[in-house]
């Protein structure tokens, strides 16, 4: 029997010596020279991070920067040159080279086309330009925007509301369910939360308040009442532009409601595992519903359960009105109840899932089959639509076919007297398509958060860090801007575990940035060239197997067969795990890779995930294994969950999963983990030594 505990050296990454400056005083030369100089810095950027990953923080070359007075116009430290690169750590240097060209070449066309100046001494981009909170509100940086004081005539509100009635299009089991207070109403409030609120407000001065109050009134966003059920409170925050979004504090009516059922939304990770034919372009569309939540107006009954704050008759110009069966007098204290879906509400998100599904279903005759969710399969070999609230993405090879998708949906939508938001709508194109937040690029076939919104929130990263103090609020609309980008690296999310220590420590009061949280920031900041997903990339020709005891660890491996390439893209998730079935995983061609006894003790979770990093090391010695799937069968669906999910609250297992996201994230792997019963583990018996 083979013993093996580890595949090929590929750790700590060595870096890439520096261009020599031309002698030349060509003006081509010498730009031809700066942009190498700035892949160059770029590569050791990301090798810096990924050798900090892979020890988990034990080793930190970024200690002399945590100062805070870190520049990203500064090369990070370079330790010496290793005297001999093995072939694996030379496949992981080239694919950080391209991946790093990739994005500075991008950053350069970004750069020419604002104007910007482009550094000849550092190789690094100048840009005059900022991208804050306030500009460019998206999914990427309104993770957790600022309140702002209300300012009637910059609240953004819909010209047309209320068109068409919420009940109208949930779907039958749904009508029923809202349609009567009885089945979603709470016996009794939650007195926990009601007592942990303060008095409902509005943020902002009275007047303004009127002022909005006047504007909805007119539009029929709000109805009055004498006698709400329940009062909310009111707040803005920054919108594109000089706008301001307006928001229902519904936390009041909330603790009146019963929990919302659950819902999965299909997030950026899931459009990740989608599988592309790389000999065609992959062509996008996109639309998106106009003012969806106020085009849905509210079952009556609900709608006394939405108030906000009283005000006077003459306040808002409705004396003499009927109200509750009282003509309104100038003193008499009236309270504005929302007719449309407040954003506010705990069921609003569900609602308005369910609302959109139901229309492209039952209105455009779409098959739910051809849904990118995580319980269908996930090949491009069919028009494919994803569906986000009020965001709809149609993926496919063949344009006139998502066209023609594109144009049902919309003439649905115009049926069901819902508008078309027209500045959102996008055709189909292969020449790069933002959806929720994503760049999909259907040349490339990538997927990943824009490298000009990668660059932006880098420098902001290095701001906020040079600024040294900060409250646990200010590091969550970092870490939230961070955590939607890792989303099409998932393993990436695996540098994150002191800055949720420090936001839960903080919360609103200011604190100097920890050492450690510097440090988490800066690593990732150095992934960001590799926070994206190769959506052709073809499959590993291996099918592997890992497992661990208590005794020792075994890895297996078969050549692919067609089951298997039909299995790494079926459903992502069926009773929160796959479960494969015997014949994929009983086969007699199986070969025992690694197999070898533990030198320490400890916890099987633990063991389990050094078992798969072992595997994906064998997987590293192939020549094939850059920018692969790779299809791994295991037992262990702490670790398939864990990997899944790209972190874990458990220290020692964290410490394993940045290992395998540096050896991932190092050649593009992407691990599809199939879940199989011990039993049926070829690597079972090898592990048990």
């Amino acid at each position: 029997m083979k013993r093996l505990t580890a595949g090929p050296r590929v750790f700590p990454l060595p870096p890439i010596q520096s261009p020599l400056p031309p002698h030349s005083r060509s003006a081509r030369i010498r730009q031809r020279f700066t942009h190498n100089s700035s892949v160059v810095n770029t590569v050791n950027a990301a090798i810096d991070s990924l050798n900090t990953l892979h020890s988990s923080f034990a080793v930190n070359p970024f200690n002399d920067f945590l100062n805070y007075s870190y520049s990203a116009d500064r090369p990070l430290n370079q330790s010496n040159q290793s005297t001999f690169i093995g072939a694996a750590q030379q496949r992981a240097l080239s694919h950080l080279y391209h991946t790093s060209s990739r994005y500075v070449s991008s950053l350069r066309r970004m750069s020419s086309s604002l104007q910007d100046g482009y550094c000849q001494s550092d190789g690094h981009f100048l840009t005059t330009h900022r991208v804050n909170s306030a500009d460019n509100i998206s999914y990427l940086n309104s993770a957790r925007a600022t309140v702002v004081p209300l300012i009637a005539s910059r609240v953004s509100l819909p010209s047309n509301v209320g068109s068409v009635e919420l009940l109208s299009l949930l779907p039958p089991e749904l009508t029923s369910l809202y349609g009567n207070s009885i089945n979603v109403l709470r016996p009794t409030p939650d007195s926990n939360v009601l007592s942990s609120l303060r008095v409902p407000t509005v943020v902002g001065s009275p007047v303004e308040y009127h002022l909005l109050l006047r504007r909805m009134l007119a539009l029929g966003m709000i109805a009055l009442t004498r006698h709400p059920m329940v009062v909310n409170g009111a707040f803005c925050v920054p919108k594109e532009g000089d706008a301001l979004r307006l928001i229902i504090d519904a936390r009041y009516a909330n603790a009146h409601f019963i929990t919302p059922p659950k819902i999965e939304l299909p997030t950026p990770d899931l459009m990740c595992h989608i599988v592309t034919d790389p000999n065609r372009p992959l062509y996008v569309a996109k639309s998106d519903l106009d003012n969806f939540y106020h085009r849905l107006r509210l079952p009556v009954w609900m709608q006394p359960y939405f108030a906000l704050p009283a005000v006077s008759a003459a306040d808002i110009g409705v004396v003499g009105q009927l109200v509750d069966g009282r003509i309104l007098q100038p003193g008499d204290m009236v309270y504005p109840c929302c007719t449309c879906l407040p954003m506010g509400f705990s069921h609003a998100v569900f609602m308005a899932q369910r609302v959109h599904e139901h229309l492209i279903y039952s209105r455009a005759g779409y098959d739910t089959t051809d849904a990118i969710t995580a319980s269908n399969d996930l090949n491009v070999d069919r028009v494919r639509h994803h569906i986000y609230i009020d965001d709809v993405t149609w993926f496919g090879h063949n344009r006139d076919d998502v066209e023609r998708a594109q144009s049902e949906y919309e003439s649905a939508v115009i049926d069901a007297d819902l508008k078309l938001k027209q500045s959102k709508r996008v055709p189909p194109s292969c020449d790069g398509v933002e959806s929720i937040g994503m760049l999909i690029d259907g040349r490339r076939h990538t997927i990943g958060v824009s490298p000009q919104k990668l660059y932006a929130l880098q420098r902001d990263t290095y701001d906020y860090l040079e600024r040294g103090v900060s409250t646990g609020i200010g590091l969550s609309v970092i870490i939230g801007r961070w955590t939607w980008s890792c989303l099409a690296a998932r393993l990436s999310l695996s540098v994150f575990r002191n800055v949720y220590r420090f936001i839960e420590c903080a919360g609103h009061k200011p604190y100097k940035i920890w050492r450690s949280v510097a440090s988490e920031l800066l690593t990732i900041c150095g992934l960001a060239p590799l926070l994206f997903t190769d959506l052709s990339s073809f499959t590993f020709p291996k099918v592997v197997a890992s497992d661990a005891s208590l005794t020792g660890l075994g890895v297996c491996a078969r050549p692919l067969t067609n089951d298997d390439i039909r299995a790494g893209v079926a459903p992502i998730s069926s009773d929160d795990h796959i479960c494969v079935t015997s014949p994929l995983a009983v086969n007699h061609s199986w070969r025992t890779i690694a197999s070898s006894r533990w030198h320490t003790a400890e916890h099987i979770n633990i063991l389990e995930a050094r078992a798969l990093s072992t595997a994906v090391r064998w997987v590293m010695s192939s020549p094939v294994c850059v920018s692969t799937r790779v299809i791994v069968l295991s037992d262990s669906l702490v670790t398939i969950g864990a990997v899944l999910k790209g972190r874990s609250s458990s220290p020692p297992l964290l410490r394993r999963l940045r290992s395998l996201a540096a050896l991932c994230l190092s050649v593009g792997i992407r691990l599809r983990l199939l879940y199989v019963p011990s039993h049926l583990n070829p690597a079972d018996v090898p592990s048990r030594i």
